[in-house]
């Protein structure tokens, strides 16, 4: 385990597996006050192959790894987008196979309900040889255009009509206060500060 000086759960430093910026910004503010330092603060190369059937599994797969590269209590995710009428698709392949552009189009002609969907996040939690899941969900609809410039992946095209607005159109904290991965990482957190997760 790696215990630091300084701000932070006890002292607690996690591992954040990813490299997406947008993620680690998120975090960063979802997670306040766990303190945690991602690959390119470490300087190692973290990559994982997803090879499981779910998020869960694919998320599990990038903790446990983080947990063995650092020796640090390591937190990882999978997410993705699932549109009923394509039966749950593009599901855990959503940040490999499907464009804004070719959901638009298999979309195309649908209307109300047709366009029904919504975003999953699994975060896993890998410490001390165990792992612990947190999940949340947000729905929503597809929108018939992208709109919007703020947050990242399909934010542009996921509409909310509580707000009449897509993802991409809210605040940072609105989206944080709503989305599938906010309601994920305050379980995180909360987790975290009422374990304590200390030796």
């Amino acid at each position: 385990m790696s215990i630091v000086k300084g701000k932070g759960v006890k002292g607690i430093v996690f591992f954040l597996g990813t490299n997406n910026t947008g993620k680690i910004e998120e975090y960063r503010a979802l997670l306040y006050p766990v303190k945690f330092v991602t690959p390119m603060e470490l300087s190692i190369d973290f990559y994982v192959k997803e090879t499981g059937k779910s998020y869960r599994e694919n998320a599990k797969q990038k903790a446990v790894e983080g947990f063995r590269l650092t020796g640090m209590p390591a937190i990882a995710d999978d997410s993705g987008l699932e549109i009923e009428t394509l039966g749950g698709y593009p599901g855990i392949y959503s940040a490999r196979q499907f464009s804004l552009e070719k959901i638009l189009y298999r979309l195309k002609g649908k209307k109300g309900e047709q366009r029904k969907a919504r975003f999953v996040a699994v975060i896993a939690l890998a410490y001390k040889g165990g792992v612990y899941f947190f999940t949340g969900v947000l729905e929503g609809l597809i929108a018939e255009e992208a709109r919007g410039e703020s947050g990242f992946g399909y934010d542009p095209i996921f509409y909310l009509p509580q707000y009449n607005k897509t993802v991409a159109e809210l605040s940072f904290e609105q989206k944080n206060q709503i989305s599938h991965r906010g309601k994920a990482a305050v379980k995180l957190r909360d987790f975290i500060l009422r374990r304590g997760l200390v030796d």
